[in-house]
């Protein structure tokens, strides 16, 4: 499956969603970061969203690399779904795009 297939199949079915975490950077602020936020409480407004700061939370950050090496920036946005799976969806864009997927 494409990573956009995946993103569509994730976002697709909200009742299936246990946790969205979403790193962030909050100074100097973050226009995507504050999109993304925004995005995700429009689209799963009875998700608990854990926003964390990527400089204050570093040692989660590296460990989020570390897993994914492409990751250079923030937002990131990892979802936990009810079944236990953990998916990377990545940053803005590839939220927008599968959320503009699925609707």
């Amino acid at each position: 499956y494409s990573m956009a297939f995946m993103q569509q199949s994730i976002l697709s079915d909200s009742s299936k969603i246990e946790l969205v975490e979403i790193f962030t950077r909050s100074s100097p602020p973050c226009s995507y970061c504050d999109h993304a936020k925004k995005l995700l409480r429009n689209k799963l407004p009875n998700i608990q969203i854990t926003e964390y700061d990527f400089i204050e939370n570093s040692q989660k950050f590296t460990e989020l690399r570390a897993k994914y090496p492409s990751v250079k920036s923030v937002p990131q946005i990892l979802i936990t779904m009810k079944n236990g799976s953990r998916w990377h969806i990545g940053g803005y864009n590839e939220l927008l795009q599968g959320f503009l997927a699925t609707a």
